[in-house]
């Protein structure tokens, strides 16, 4: 016990923890600490100061160090949780760190050096701090975890010394299974037969405080400082807070039945005069025996059953939870459904467009497969029809002056079109020059440039003639 002692009174009085900085100006200033969060921010107080924690020796060091007013290096885990306050506290801000936040617990165990702090000159001209605030030793909070109070039991101080913040009415026992100890109380504070208890009522309840003294004080860094014994008794209900023995009535209020308080203190073998004494009969020590673990026994069942409650209802929270992320997941997948429905019926028109498409090509295909045959046909027929013209072995077929007249008129009219002379002076020309028809007035070469005349040069009459026909 004399070496946790020694550790409670180490080096760390010279340094301030972000929980007690925060809540400190909080007080000074009338502000919430989500203003106060944001007001260091603001100022760069985290890069300005080193940031430092307690360490598996218990020891507070530096976990990072500033550079310059805006850079550091290291983990400045100040930051990070003033941060977390800045981004989490704006909607339901509160007036001081709790031992119920979240953050709570990361704010007690990161640390400024108090001179440093407090000399900054963004906290300086704030003009909240007198000079007893900047020399005084702030005891810092217990560096043991909650059950810090069952270790220290048998070191509680007297509590019947006076003190004008509390009341002397009753005291507190705690006994060992072996020893009982009784005083007779005549009258108790009525807040004994509250039905319900706060946080605040139980930490007077075990700590022998009046709860409309106390009052306000408790969100006051001096006066806590001042009242270590409050400190850990609220510690110690905050540990029940978080085992889920007490019931949220609104964000950070809690209360408890006063059935289930006193099962549980006395489960803990904290016995309060007027509230929940230990039955004693010193002639019957065995009885006393059974009945006290009969008692206990009640007590952690009572205790099991309020935990188990508590976490039924956290549970059926979780089920709602889910049961409407299942309604949003299902919501998404019948819009899933609608839109791949929309798609697939856009797909299959566009496939019959697709077919018909293809449909239409292929009868086009087929169309054009069909004019090129019947074209190459003319074309085989035409350069047949031309090989049998000329074919001159052929006699019995052969027509020398139908001969003559096609290659007259190929010489004329595709050869030669160039020239503007009259049609008979070049088919007399062409006709001596390339038939054995040396005389123009015969009848052989006068029929030649008849059939081979244009249908421009022929006369009236004649044209009357092929029309009439």
């Amino acid at each position: 016990m004399g070496l946790l002692n020694l550790i409670k009174e180490d080096e760390s009085l010279k340094f301030i923890s972000l929980k007690e900085a925060i809540n400190l100006l909080a007080e000074k200033t009338n502000s919430n600490i989500y203003e106060v969060a944001t007001y260091l921010l603001n100022k760069n107080v985290p890069a300005q100061l080193d940031s430092h924690a307690r360490q598996n020796n218990y020891r507070i060091e530096a976990t990072s160090s500033s550079m310059d007013e805006t850079h550091w290096y290291g983990e400045n885990y100040c930051s990070i949780w003033l941060n977390y306050i800045a981004e989490n506290g704006k909607n339901y801000p509160s007036f001081r760190v709790g031992v119920g936040a979240k953050y709570n617990k990361g704010c007690e165990e990161n640390f400024w050096n108090r001179s440093d702090f407090l000399n900054l000159d963004c906290i300086k001209d704030l003009n909240v701090f007198s000079a007893e605030d900047t020399t005084i030793d702030k005891q810092q909070m217990y560096i043991w975890d909650t059950n810090y109070l069952n270790i220290l039991k048998n070191d509680v101080p007297d509590l019947k010394e006076i003190d004008p913040d509390i009341f002397v009415n009753e005291a507190i026992y705690f006994e060992d299974s072996n020893k009982a100890t009784h005083q007779e109380i005549k009258k108790y504070p009525l807040y004994f037969k509250n039905d319900v208890f706060t946080v605040q009522e139980s930490a007077c309840l075990i700590s022998n405080y009046d709860p409309n003294l106390v009052d306000n004080k408790s969100r006051k860094v001096v006066w806590l400082n001042e009242n270590p014994r409050y400190v850990e008794a609220e510690n110690f209900i905050y540990s029940a807070v978080r085992g889920g023995l007490f019931e949220e009535l609104d964000s950070d209020f809690y209360v408890v039945r006063a059935e289930i308080l006193k099962s549980f203190l006395s489960s803990k073998e904290i016995f309060i005069d007027g509230f929940n004494e230990k039955e004693s009969n010193a002639s019957n020590d065995e009885n006393l025996t059974e009945n006290t673990k009969l008692k206990n026994t009640i007590a952690n069942l009572e205790l099991d059953v309020a935990i188990e409650k508590m976490n039924v209802r956290e549970l059926n929270e979780e089920v709602e939870k889910l049961k409407e992320r299942i309604i949003e997941k299902d919501i998404k997948i019948e819009k899933l459904k609608e839109d791949v429905q929309k798609e697939n019926g856009d797909a299959f028109i566009l496939c019959m467009d697709l077919d018909k498409a293809k449909h239409d090509m292929k009868q086009l295909k087929a169309k054009i497969e069909q004019l090129e045959s019947e074209q190459l046909a003319n074309s085989l027929k035409s350069e047949n029809l031309l090989d049998l013209v000329f074919d001159e072995s052929r006699t019995e077929r052969y027509a020398p002056d139908l001969v003559h007249s096609i290659r007259l008129w190929e010489a004329l009219y595709v050869d030669n079109t160039a020239s503007t002379d009259k049609h008979s002076n070049r088919s007399n020309y062409w006709i001596k020059t390339n038939t054995p028809y040396k005389n123009e007035t015969s009848v052989e070469v006068k029929r030649l440039r008849e059939i081979t005349s244009p249908f421009d040069n022929w006369n009236s009459d004649r044209k009357k003639k092929l029309k009439s026909n």
